[in-house]
């Protein structure tokens, strides 16, 4: 009865300084969000992969795929020209290093959602599909194309397979993380200067 009564009180004082911190804000919306941000920095300081999660994800997608394709540790399959991405799509991929952009955004979803597999990144990159004068239905993006690009950042030693507890799939490895860091901090600098 007493872990009850002490939930309570917890939850309503919980309650009130929410609702003080709301009046605060309206105060002085300033000091507000200054101590909020502090708070927030010291939290995201103490965490793994604060700069991956922090920096533009197109910025560093995109630096991450000239990185990839730089150091030749993915390479387009032999098909990889002729194949579309997905039941979904209409036409193949306009650019030509389409390969080394997915294989870094497929990178950075694994660091942001690991242990991941093949089925949860074809949810991730799938769609909807234009069917005519039929409603439009999801289909999941092309599990061969995922695969591939997962077996190379294997080999490459960017990734790795894990169970963790009843989830398995692949998370990052100290050298993806590394790599990915390396580029956030990289962007964060040329923010800052500017």
């Amino acid at each position: 009865m007493f872990v009850f009564w002490d939930y309570i009180l917890t939850s309503s004082i919980r309650t009130l300084f929410w609702g003080f911190l709301r009046k605060l804000q309206g105060l002085c919306p300033g000091l507000y969000s200054l101590r909020y941000a502090n708070f927030i920095n010291k939290l995201r300081s103490q965490a793994a992969m604060t700069h991956i999660l922090a920096v533009n994800p197109n910025e560093l997608v995109n630096r991450a795929a000239d990185q990839l394709k730089k150091q030749s540790l993915v390479e387009p399959t032999e098909w990889a020209k002729f194949v579309k991405t997905g039941h979904h799509k209409d036409r193949r991929p306009d650019s030509q290093d389409w390969w080394y952009h997915r294989s870094a955004a497929i990178l950075r979803t694994v660091a942001r959602l690991g242990p991941v597999g093949t089925q949860k990144l074809r949810s991730k990159y799938g769609g909807k599909k234009n069917r005519g004068h039929k409603p439009g239905k999801f289909y999941p993006a092309s599990g061969s194309v995922i695969r591939k690009i997962l077996q190379q950042l294997e080999k490459a030693e960017l990734i790795r397979q894990t169970e963790k507890g009843v989830h398995k799939g692949r998370i990052l490895t100290p050298k993806g993380i590394s790599l990915l860091d390396k580029i956030a901090m990289q962007i964060l600098k040329e923010a800052r200067q500017q």
